[in-house]
C-alpha cells in the first residue's frame, strides 16, 4: 500500500513549519497530519518504484549476516524503493523504516512452536498449528537489522546502515506501536502500558536525497546527485524529467536472538519460524532552501509526502 501526497508549502515562512505533518517526527510521534495551503511552491513527491524485497519468502537465520554473505547456504534479501520530486520546491528527504514480525502459528511459552499429530491416508505427521490473524503473537524485531553491500559477487561486504561513513543514520530503536487517545502512537518500551495493542517496532531513520524541484529561478540545480552502493540520485534535465532518488538496502536476519531476555519474553528461535514481517516505509521531506535538516534524526520541521508498505510472505518452515 503507498500513499503520496502534495502539499504546498510558504518559501519565505519555511521555518514556520512546525505544525504541518509530523512536525519534528523523531523516534516518538502519533500520527496526526494536517494540510497546510501555502502561496510560493509545492512539494509533491510520486513513487519511482514501490517498496520491495527479494526473496521474502525465504529468510533464514545468518541471511546478509556480516561474514556470511558471500557463503552458498544464505540468502540475500535487496530492499529497494524510490521516489521523484514533482513539485516546484528543492527539498532534502529522509526515510523512515519500521519493521515489525509476527508469528502465523501457535508458540508455547518459551518461543518454541506448538506440534499436532494429524492422521491422514493411515499415517500419522506432525505439523505446526497455523493461527487466525487475532492469535498472532507480535515477536521481537531486534533479530533484524538494514545494511549497505559493497563489493562484487563472491566478495561483498555489509555493513550495518547506521555505521556507513558519511551517511547520517540513526542507531536502530525498539518502540511499541499502538492506540493513544484515538492516534497511532509510537512510545519508548518502557512505556508500552500507555498504549493499547501495542506492537513492537524496529525503526531506523535515514538520511535520504536532496532533490531539485521545477520552479524555475534555480530550483532544479539543487539536485546532489549521488551514485553510490545505496542510493543513485538523478538529477532532471527538463520539465520532463524530474530529480529521482533509488534506494537499495539490504535486510539481514542474525543466527541467533540478540537480546536477553528478549523483548516478548520468549528465549526459543523457534517463534521465527513462518513468521511474517511488515516493512512500512515513511518518506519526510522539507525545502532545501531557508530550512535546517539539523541532524537528520531529531531536527527540522519534517513532513510526510510518501508511505509505503510491504508484508514478507513469511521466513522459512521447517518440518517438525
Amino acid at each position: 500500500m503507498k500513499n503520496n501526497k502534495k502539499l504546498a508549502i510558504a518559501g519565505a515562512s519555511a521555518l514556520g513549519l512546525a505544525a504541518v505533518g509530523f512536525g519534528a517526527f523523531a523516534f516518538f510521534s502519533d500520527s496526526s497530519e494536517q494540510n497546510t495551503d501555502g502561496t510560493v511552491g509545492t512539494v509533491d513527491v510520486s513513487s519511482k518504484g514501490n517498496l520491495t524485497l527479494s526473496n521474502s519468502g525465504n529468510i533464514n537465520p545468518g541471511d546478509e549476516e556480516p561474514g556470511k554473505e558471500n557463503r552458498d547456504d544464505t540468502t540475500s534479501h535487496e530492499l529497494n524503493f524510490g521516489i521523484t520530486n514533482d513539485g516546484t520546491k528543492s527539498i532534502v528527504t529522509r526515510n523512515i523504516i519500521d519493521i515489525m514480525v509476527d508469528s502465523h502459528y501457535q508458540l508455547e511459552a518459551d518461543g518454541s512452536l506448538s506440534i499436532t499429530e494429524v492422521t491422514e491416508d493411515g499415517v500419522v505427521n506432525k505439523k505446526y498449528i497455523e493461527v487466525t490473524e487475532d492469535g498472532r503473537v507480535n515477536l521481537d524485531p531486534s533479530i533484524f537489522h538494514l545494511y549497505v553491500k559493497t563489493g562484487t559477487e563472491g566478495n561483498y561486504t555489509n555493513t550495518k546502515i547506521e555505521e556507513v561513513e558519511g551517511l547520517k543514520t540513526s542507531n536502530p530503536i525498539i518502540l511499541v506501536k499502538g492506540m493513544k487517545d484515538g492516534k497511532v502512537a509510537y512510545v519508548p518500551v518502557d512505556d508500552k502500558d500507555t498504549v493499547t495493542d501495542g506492537k513492537l517496532v524496529l525503526r531506523y531513520i535515514i538520511e535520504g536525497a536532496t532533490l531539485g524541484g521545477t520552479y524555475g529561478d534555480g530550483e532544479d540545480a539543487d539536485t546532489v546527485v549521488v551514485d553510490n552502493d545505496y542510493v543513485k540520485v538523478t538529477a532532471g534535465t527538463d520539465a520532463n524529467k524530474k530529480a529521482s532518488a533509488e534506494y537499495r538496502y539490504f535486510l539481514g536476519m542474525d543466527s541467533a536472538q540478540t537480546t536477553n531476555p528478549s523483548l516478548d519474553g520468549m528465549v526459543k528461535n523457534d517463534k521465527y519460524q513462518g513468521s511474517h514481517l511488515t516493512i512500512d516505509l515513511t518518506v519526510q521531506a522539507m525545502q532545501y532552501r531557508n530550512t535546517d535538516a539539523g541532524d537528520y534524526v531529531n531536527g527540522g520541521d519534517w513532513q510526510t509526502v510518501y508511505t509505503d508498505t510491504f508484508t514478507t510472505g513469511g521466513t522459512k518452515t521447517t518440518t517438525p
